[in-house]
Order: C-alpha cells, then sequence, then structure tokens
C-alpha cells in the first residue's frame, strides 16, 4: 500500500498493513488522518530536501491526525524502508 505526499481526503490506515509513503506525507487542512493500532508507515529513508539536500522523509499534519489507543502488542509503527531498521529510525 502507497502513500502519496498530499492526503486530501480523509484516509484510513488499517491495522496489520503497511504503508509505504512516497517522500513527506502532508495531511491538508479539512483533512483527517486515522491510524488504527497494528498500523506500519514506513518512509523513504532520503528524499531531496527544498535545498537539493538529503533529507529524511517528514509527517506534516495541517488538517487532523488520529491514532487509535495503542497497546504494547498492537503499537503504530513510523520507521524508514530499510532492509533492517534499527532502534531509532
Amino acid at each position: 500500500n502507497y502513500l502519496t505526499s498530499r492526503i486530501k481526503n480523509n484516509t484510513l490506515l488499517q491495522a496489520g498493513k503497511t504503508y509505504q509513503a512516497l517522500g513527506d506525507l502532508h495531511v491538508q487542512k479539512g483533512t483527517t488522518l486515522i491510524i488504527q493500532p497494528g498500523a506500519r508507515i514506513e518512509f523513504p529513508s532520503l528524499v531531496k530536501g527544498i535545498n537539493l539536500t538529503n533529507e529524511t522523509a517528514k509527517l506534516l499534519v495541517e488538517g487532523n491526525l488520529k491514532i487509535g489507543n495503542v497497546t504494547d502488542s498492537r503499537p503504530v509503527v513510523f520507521t524508514l524502508q530499510a532492509d533492517a531498521p534499527v532502534m531509532g529510525d
């Protein structure tokens, strides 16, 4: 499942699924991003920033972000797209 950079419509990220961002994610004004416990969102490790330097991708929320009640066994995971992510990604 791929996520494009501009989230213009209300969007639900479902539990147990992995989503790959194609770059920065921007939840626009008037839009809600709902993330269920157990969802995994992977960002590209490097993107070209405004000044053409390498940066990590970002999540920008100008609308609403709702994250369900997470637990130790059902976290919401934000990480980098990598073969072997490490703690802190």
